[in-house]
């Protein structure tokens, strides 16, 4: 299930390809399908090649369901640690703690 897809490159389904090429793995360059998640059959379509299965089929309902449950549940459990990164003191003091892009 794909709550969140890559825009790729036209004709590209990779990210970072040559020179010239950056990666677009910004949130802003991800397609939002949280609201209908694409799903597809890997024992069928292992590389996802073809049409993801319909949502306006039973299986994919059920399926989806469950995951959007067992999501929520993670959700409430998971505790992230607080981020280090919290002021501009800080980043502007630690740049090796600084994220950065290799292809950049």
């Amino acid at each position: 299930m794909y709550l969140f897809k890559h825009k790729w490159h036209p004709g590209s389904t990779q990210c970072g390809w040559g020179h010239s090429v950056g990666c677009h793995c910004h949130p802003t360059w991800m397609h939002d399908l949280t609201k209908q998640p694409e799903l597809y059959d890997l024992k069928v379509d292992p590389y996802e090649d073809k049409e993801p299965i319909s949502p306006d089929t039973k299986e994919y309902k059920e399926v989806v369901g469950h995951l959007q449950k067992y999501l929520e549940e993670w959700h409430r459990n998971v505790h992230y640690p607080t981020p280090q990164l919290t002021s501009l003191f800080e980043v502007a003091w630690t740049p090796w703690m600084q994220p950065f892009c290799l292809s950049c």
